[in-house]
């Protein structure tokens, strides 16, 4: 799970609702996480809220700056996101930023500021106090590939519906989220 540094004293909590870019109806999470985590640990937090592997690359898009893993030879050119906490950000409530993930798929995420709680309010742990739908699978070809691969899962008729099973599994269900193992995992988010 996610690494934070650890804070010295309690500072805000930030309540964020990421959702999709072109997906209608919307997948969305929202996250209560403490001011002090990173955007690398933002990215963990994401990875593992959407059952996704980290197996690409992503960036954060901020302030006009971009945050991801350095890549060793300089060409992205992105920030360490590592170094980089939520505090550190120009966020107040109504801004947003944009995680992109995937950059053959290119899923976009939009990431809100839907409150900042001061210490004093700060719960016991993050949390996902709300969420719709379940993610995409990972390397399903991005938003269009991922609407493709829904119409060939609902239509038992579709030329491509039992390779849809077949990748997805049955248990696979696009309008299912449940935020209790997510919550379990993020007790330990402090």
């Amino acid at each position: 799970m996610a690494k934070t540094s650890r804070r010295a004293e309690p500072g805000p909590y930030y309540r964020l609702k990421l959702t999709f870019a072109g997906i209608k109806p919307p997948i969305w999470r929202r996250l209560l996480l403490p001011g002090h985590t990173t955007l690398r640990g933002l990215h963990e937090i994401i990875q593992f809220v959407g059952g996704w592997y980290d197996d690409h690359l992503h960036v954060f898009i901020a302030g006009g700056l971009e945050y991801g893993q350095p890549d060793p030879y300089g060409s992205l050119g992105f920030k360490n996101d590592t170094r980089v906490k939520l505090t550190d950000l120009p966020l107040e409530i109504g801004s947003a930023f944009s995680y992109v993930y995937d950059f053959g798929d290119d899923w976009n995420i939009k990431i809100k500021v839907e409150q900042i709680l001061p210490a004093e309010q700060a719960p016991e742990h993050a949390s996902c106090p709300g969420g719709a739908r379940a993610f995409p699978p990972e390397d399903c070809g991005g938003v269009f590939g991922y609407l493709d691969l829904l119409d060939a899962l609902a239509d038992s008729e579709h030329p491509e519906h039992e390779n849809a099973l077949e990748w997805l599994g049955e248990d696979y269900d696009p309008e299912a989220f449940d935020p209790e193992p997510v919550n379990t995992a993020l007790t330990k988010v402090r």
